[in-house]
């Protein structure tokens, strides 16, 4: 068997330490489709820690043969549980604003967004400002649809950022 890239590291000296592996949804959907069931074999053997970000893909990774004892599930985004809902009415001329962050692929929903507030519109005097943090495949759609729905000037696509450029 030939060494994997993290064995040569560690043979130099240049990577020392326990080898903990991020498991995002398209490292177990698209990556390993287009690759085989079996391509991280390797990688369960020799990962000390393996950390899907939900127990759905904590599933898919016992399925592929990883150890249970290595694996732990590591939530990522927004904790809903730490903020309480308060409902709230505009004032009659206040803005609603509001942010999306994430790829512009179809599972996102910003078509959804976009089409909900063309609709919504006449009910909000104060106007509205969407903002969309991100980039991906379906930019160029989803801002002619802006376009088509008469929201475009209400509408920002601001494109990837760093996180120091969204504020805080």
């Amino acid at each position: 068997m030939s060494e994997s890239a993290h064995e040569k590291l560690r043979r130099m000296g240049l990577f020392t330490g326990p080898l903990a592996v991020y498991f995002h949804a398209y490292d177990l959907t698209v990556w390993l489709r287009e690759r085989a069931a079996t391509a991280y074999t390797a990688l369960f053997a020799e990962a000390e820690l393996l950390l899907p970000i939900s127990q759905h893909w904590q599933t898919r990774l016992l399925e592929l043969g990883a150890n249970a004892a290595r694996i732990r599930v590591l939530h990522m985004g927004v904790d809903c549980q730490a903020f309480s809902y308060r409902p709230r009415q505009l004032a009659a001329a206040e803005s609603l604003q509001l942010l999306s962050v994430g790829r512009l692929v179809e599972k996102k929903g910003v078509r959804f967004a976009l089409e909900a507030l063309a609709r919504a519109k006449p009910e909000l005097p104060g106007g509205f400002s969407y903002h969309v943090v991100g980039d991906g495949p379906l930019r160029p759609e989803l801002e002619a649809l802006a376009q088509r729905l008469g929201i475009s000037e209400h509408v920002s696509f601001h494109g990837a950022l760093p996180s120091h450029e969204c504020g805080s």
